[in-house]
């Protein structure tokens, strides 16, 4: 056992000499006790202030590895300077005490590493507070740093996968900790706020932004001057009216970007941006959940629920562009950009499931039996208006809930469309009979005058959110939702045609008084409906084909 020259062998020689015959682990207890004893713990009991060096051998021998114990504990909680003077211990008793065999690796690891390990965790868990934790920039390298000290000891031996120890694994789930503390904050309060709050209806509710010039909106909306978007279209004309619990969301999510955005720890950043899609997420199905009922079937809700849900969007859609080198650098730019999709989806899902319901409801009223056919007969008459002035009634009631909640681009969208179909349904009806006498041309325009009799008006009654005081402050809506429901300005002029001659309807058509709405086609098929087949008939068609 003993060298060439004589010297006394190094116990990692004497362990390595009887590797072959076995080594039990009780036989190196003495050398973990006595390592334990001089050397670990009086360096782990002032790891803050631990220094290590390496001396070189001169040419009289010597060298070998100095370390200074004790000291101040420092300010420092991460300790990465005294970890790898640790580890320089560390490396030394391995190459100068342990051999190389799985029992003494495994009685090297519970001797050396496994009191730093202690040491360490328990220093992080009591340093590394909240507070702390969002001040600190350095944790990231701090982590990289410790995977590679990790990596050399590995190489060296020291460490084996499956040791159950390594301080980057402690440190990463500490630092996951501490940031989901931060995220679970955020939605905590999200969730207290709608579940407390929102589903109970508690809360007032708040204008975001203001009434802009209605000609400068109308000439921009109806001139195609801006583009449709992509989604939710945006509140480009008048203030939106959500609750104080979708501000109160709103001005979190901002709150949680300006938090990431000020944040100097880069590993803390991303869960903050993280947060905010989290809370969308959380909005996209909290709120349809404990409003399930009324979001089938009451308009108030259905218009609320669009409104706030499209504020929380264009908040989500606002911080995505305002910290897009920020949301990137997290790797949550895509992500931001996806949940603020999922919850267009959630607000338009139910909007249009409550116009597709209403519109249905119309179609039934209006559509079918033969309501419009022989109205000149007094019963047949009655029933005709009867219908009329209850889809009337309807409209005008779902207009007053609908134009007092939704911004007015809004209103136009969703309250255009069930006006159009209930308009669609009655003149496909009137005009879809085999001929029309001249009785029921008498009796048709003023059964029609039922509905379109007063224009748009009665729908455009009740002023939209945040619309000042005076007549003309909306006028722009009237273009609006016609560009929306079409067929409401067919049926006005329809009225009209159904006393005209042919020569004067040629003549109307002609000097294009006919408003736009109907087509040269539906000129002509009116005229083949109204009219007996005739040469006048016939040079009438040609001519108003001719100048379609």
């Amino acid at each position: 056992a003993a060298s060439d020259k004589g010297d006394g062998a190094s116990p990692r020689d004497l362990w390595s000499a009887c590797e072959n015959l076995g080594i039990l682990p009780e036989e190196l207890e003495p050398a973990k006790a006595s390592v334990s004893a001089s050397v670990v713990a009086p360096a782990l009991a002032g790891l803050a202030g631990l220094r290590v060096s390496v001396e070189v051998p001169g040419e009289s021998g010597g060298g070998g590895l100095r370390w200074e114990a004790g000291g101040p504990a420092g300010d420092d909680p991460l300790l990465l300077p005294q970890i790898r003077s640790y580890a320089a211990l560390a490396c030394f008793l391995w190459d100068n005490v342990f051999g190389a065999c799985d029992v003494c690796a495994a009685a090297a690891v519970e001797a050396v590493w496994l009191p730093v390990v202690a040491a360490a965790r328990a220093t992080w868990d009591a340093a590394i507070t909240a507070e702390s934790f969002r001040e600190a920039g350095d944790y990231a390298g701090l982590l990289e740093a410790l995977r590679s000290l990790e990596a050399d000891l590995a190489g060296r031996g020291l460490l084996r996968p499956g040791d159950g120890c390594p301080l980057s694994g402690h440190l990463c789930e500490r630092l996951d900790s501490l940031c989901e503390g931060a995220k679970r904050g955020y939605l905590a309060e999200a969730r207290g706020l709608i579940a407390g709050r929102y589903g109970r209806g508690d809360g007032g509710v708040v204008l975001v932004g203001s009434w802009e010039d209605s000609a400068a909106v109308a000439a921009g909306l109806l001139g195609g001057s801006q583009p449709e978007p992509v989604g939710l279209p945006a509140a480009r004309g008048g203030a939106l009216l959500v609750s104080s619990v979708a501000a109160e969301v709103a001005s979190l999510l901002e709150r949680a970007m300006e938090d990431a955005g000020s944040c100097a720890n880069p590993v803390l950043a991303p869960k903050l941006v993280e947060a905010v899609s989290d809370v969308s997420l959380l909005w996209a199905h909290l709120p349809a959940l404990l409003l399930r009922k009324e979001l089938c079937s009451a308009a108030h809700h259905v218009a609320s629920y669009f409104n706030d849900t499209t504020h929380v969007v264009w908040t989500v859609a606002r911080l995505a562009c305002r910290q897009h080198g920020l949301a990137r650098r997290c790797g949550k730019a895509a992500e931001l950009a996806a949940q603020a999709g999922r919850l267009s989806g959630a607000a338009l899902s139910h909007m249009e499931g409550q116009v597709a319901g209403r519109a249905e409801e119309l179609e039934l009223l209006l559509r079918g039996g033969g309501i419009f056919r022989g109205t000149h007969k007094a019963n047949r008459d009655a029933r005709a208006r009867e219908a009329l002035s209850d889809a009337k009634g309807k409209l005008t009631r779902l207009a007053g809930t609908w134009k007092s909640v939704l911004q007015p681009e809004h209103f136009a969208r969703f309250f255009g469309a069930v006006l159009e179909a209930a308009c669609v349904s009655v003149y496909d009806e009137v005009t879809s009979a085999d001929d029309i006498s001249v009785a029921e041309t008498e009796a048709l325009p003023g059964i029609l005058l039922v509905l379109v009799g007063d224009g748009l008006g009665p729908f455009l009654d009740r002023r939209s959110p945040g619309q000042p005081e005076g007549p003309r402050s909306g006028d722009f809506l009237a273009p609006l939702l016609l560009e929306r429901a079409p067929s409401f300005r067919k049926l006005a002029e329809l009225v009209p045609m159904f006393t005209m001659g042919l020569q004067e309807i040629e003549e109307e058509w002609r000097a294009g008084r006919f408003g736009g709405a109907l087509t040269a086609d539906e000129v002509c098929h009116f005229i083949a409906k109204v009219f007996e087949e005739s040469p006048l008939r016939r040079e009438k068609v040609g001519a108003i084909l001719g100048r379609g």
